[in-house]
């Protein structure tokens, strides 16, 4: 198993120039790229029926092919069908870095769903053969133990997946065709999957992978054999073809081609293990420290990628990164190192000689947008003597000795009526989003001031607006006083600058707000909590931007229903939604104010939805992407299945449609044709041409598009 620890990384930069460490504007931070070496998306090739007579060209071809390209699939293994020569290709295979995975002892259905005869089942009383003993036969014959399992005929049940559980698998082929999985994806046991069936070219091998990269996401493709005997055999050209596809969207960044137990071992770690980065100024060093454990750490396949972005510290040269005594390759830019390691090997220590730098005098680390305010409040304040703030400003204990100091979250910076005759200040940090000019009014009861600074230094702070007297709450008076409204100011974005408003509470209804017009709005509004922040910061609070925006869909007949949910999002926003369209790029099919949308004409088949957004600091962020299926595909039963001379069709879901019944032989040749009409009354077909007993496919086409296809074995 030591080669499972192997680190592998695309570029290493093992001569850099001397480092040089200034002053940067925050702490650097951590964060997992959503795949290996930062790729778009992630790529698993799964040969189905390893063994069989009829899949030859996995081993033949297949392996060879993918090798020669530094691509890995999987193959599962029929154990009973397995010979001396099998187990050697298999060995053979794995050490070109193909992974052996589990397809049962011998090929029998699950359960039966109509069409899988009751002979060709195995039920819990057969588990001990056919998951626990080619489990065995795997280990024993391979030299590893598989960790993934597909089913035959892609059908599974729970007890099935209960006890590969119990038998120490990562995960199984059990979701839904035709779809791929999220980056988020978290259910390993239902991992969503393409089938290449008869009907299946190599445009549809490809366009797969072009949607997944597009959306981000984790594709399985189910494949057979190559060039041989086998159902739905891909011919070598196209697999060659699609290989050549795969290597190069490899090389351009965007594709991750890897076998299911390293995807899988890549996100379980990304889930067990929180990074953090802290940077000692003395010691010129950046530590990655995990917290969190797994008790799998034998089984990870794959080392995870982290970036560190450096925030503004600079990186020029003699960089090394060390876990243990293990030296890590590391890639830099001038914005960030990125790194691949295992998390349970422990702390990750960067380093280099130094020469400048800040240390030990360097500037704290500002605040974020936590949409929070320091508010100190004087109470007790005379009833006879407090008529203004200079009154405020008179008391003794102004400005040190505040009755009570907090830090309050805030949807917008604004405080209700705490009571009578007391005296409050407002204070934080301002960071607008907008290059551009803004405009400030404050509105109160009684008297309001308002101080902004041109930094982030309170000391630098200046009163822009201020008046006595008192605004009404409902609605809010806007320029009932001069001293209301600021001159022009402007703000660079993403700036942070020092705000204070400074608040006389007298008698009745005692509230304050502030409100400004941007550079996009002329019209005041609130200032809302995704700008503004706290004065307590801590490094630890530093955050990149997050997606917020957790997007849901549901299919109500022919229209997609949309609705998402948002966190820490401040002031609404606008929002675009966007579909996946068949040249594997997103365009905005609409937008919206509130948080719902309906598609009335998704395209035919998957339809892959996400929302665009700006996010509190001004940048584009996109939802999670989800997938609604708007394929009209009606089952196929047939009745007997085996047949010999006729097999019975039911067409009762294609609602008396015309439609096209085809056989095909496992090679796709078309072995018979016949044109009907869908009929409450299953309809006979002849089998009297098909020449051979053997495995065929019977497929159902509509004239409108949608087709059905169900395997048919045929005993003569």
């Amino acid at each position: 198993m030591n080669n499972c620890y192997k680190v592998s990384f695309k570029t290493i930069l093992s001569a850099l120039p001397l480092l040089a460490i200034n002053s940067f504007a925050q702490t650097p931070t951590v964060a997992y790229a959503p795949w290996k070496d930062n790729a778009k998306a992630a790529y698993t090739i799964v040969h189905d029926d390893f063994g069989d007579d009829g899949t030859s060209g996995i081993a033949q071809y297949a392996d060879n092919i993918a090798y020669s390209r530094g691509i890995k699939f999987c193959f599962g293994a029929i154990t009973s069908e397995c010979d001396a020569n099998d187990w050697a290709n298999a060995r053979r295979m794995r050490s070109h870095g193909h992974e052996a995975i589990n397809h049962t002892h011998s090929h029998r259905c699950s359960y039966q769903p109509g069409w899988c005869a009751s002979n060709n089942l195995y039920t819990p009383a057969n588990f001990p053969v056919e998951l626990d003993g080619s489990t065995t036969l795997i280990e024993q014959n391979v030299g590893e133990r598989p960790r993934f399992f597909i089913h035959p005929y892609d059908l599974s049940t729970q007890q099935v997946l209960d006890r590969l559980k119990s038998l120490g698998y990562l995960g199984a082929r059990s979701g839904t065709q035709a779809t791929f999985n999220t980056a988020a994806f978290n259910d390993f046991f239902h991992l969503n999957f393409f089938v290449y069936d008869p009907t299946s070219n190599l445009n549809s091998l490809n366009t797969a992978v072009q949607s997944t990269i597009a959306a981000g996401g984790y594709a399985m493709r189910e494949l057979h054999g190559v060039g041989d005997g086998s159902w739905a055999v891909v011919s070598v050209a196209n697999y060659t073809a699609h290989l050549d596809y795969v290597k190069q969207q490899m090389d351009a960044g965007n594709l991750w081609a890897a076998t299911a137990s390293e995807v899988i071992t890549y996100k379980m770690q990304k889930d067990a293990y929180q990074p953090s980065v802290a940077y000692d100024a003395t010691a010129k060093t950046l530590t990655i420290k995990f917290s969190g454990a797994s008790g799998q750490t034998a089984l990870f396949k794959t080392p995870v990628t982290l970036n560190i972005q450096l925030n503004g510290l600079t990186f020029t040269g003699g960089l090394t990164a060390k876990q243990g005594t293990e030296t890590l390759p590391v890639v830099a830019s001038s914005t960030k190192l990125t790194v691949n390691a295992y998390p349970h090997k422990g702390n990750i220590v960067i380093s280099a000689q130094t020469t400048g730098g800040c240390a030990p005098n360097c500037p704290p680390s500002p605040c974020v947008v936590d949409g929070k305010l320091k508010v100190e409040v004087w109470t007790g304040l005379s009833k006879r003597n407090t008529k203004t703030l200079q009154d405020l400003k008179n008391n003794a204990n102004y400005p040190n000795k505040p009755s009570s100091t907090d830090v309050l979250a805030m949807n917008t910076f604004s405080r209700g009526d705490n009571g009578d005759y007391y005296g409050e200040r407002l204070s934080g940090y301002l960071r607008p989003t907008v290059t551009g000019n803004y405009q400030f009014t404050i509105t109160g009861d009684d008297d309001v001031e308002l101080y902004l600074s041109t930094t982030n230094q309170a000391g630098q702070k200046v009163k822009i607006a201020g008046f006595t007297g008192s605004t009404t709450l409902n609605p809010q008076q806007l320029t009932k006083y001069p001293g209301q409204k600021s001159t022009v100011v402007t703000l660079q974005a993403n700036q942070f600058y020092y705000v204070e408003m400074l608040h006389l509470a007298v008698l009745d209804q005692n509230h304050c707000s502030l409100y400004w017009t941007t550079p996009t709005s002329s019209t005041f509004t609130g200032v809302g909590n995704a700008n503004f922040s706290s004065q307590l910061c801590a490094a630890a609070s530093v955050q990149q931007p997050q997606a917020k925006v957790t997007l849901n869909g549901t299919r109500t007949g022919q229209t997609a229903l949309l609705d998402w949910s948002k966190s820490q999002m401040g002031e609404n926003t606008d929002y675009s939604v966007e579909r996946l369209e068949p040249n594997g790029r997103f365009s905005e099919i609409g937008t919206a104010q509130n948080i719902q949308f309906t598609d009335e004409s998704p395209i035919n088949g998957v339809n892959i939805y996400r929302v665009r957004y700006t996010d509190a600091y001004g940048q584009t962020q996109h939802s999670e992407p989800v997938q609604l299926n708007f394929t009209e595909k009606p089952s196929v039963y047939l009745s007997p299945n085996p047949a010999q001379q006729v097999v019975a069709v039911d067409l009762r879901e294609w609602n008396q449609a015309t439609v096209t019944l085809y056989i095909y032989d496992v090679r796709g040749a078309e072995m018979q044709r016949v044109v009907t009409t869908a009929s409450d009354t299953p309809y006979l077909l002849d089998l009297s041409q098909i020449p051979q007993t053997g495995q065929y496919m019977v497929r159902v086409q509509g004239v409108e598009g949608r087709s059905a296809t169900q395997r048919l074995l045929v005993t003569k």
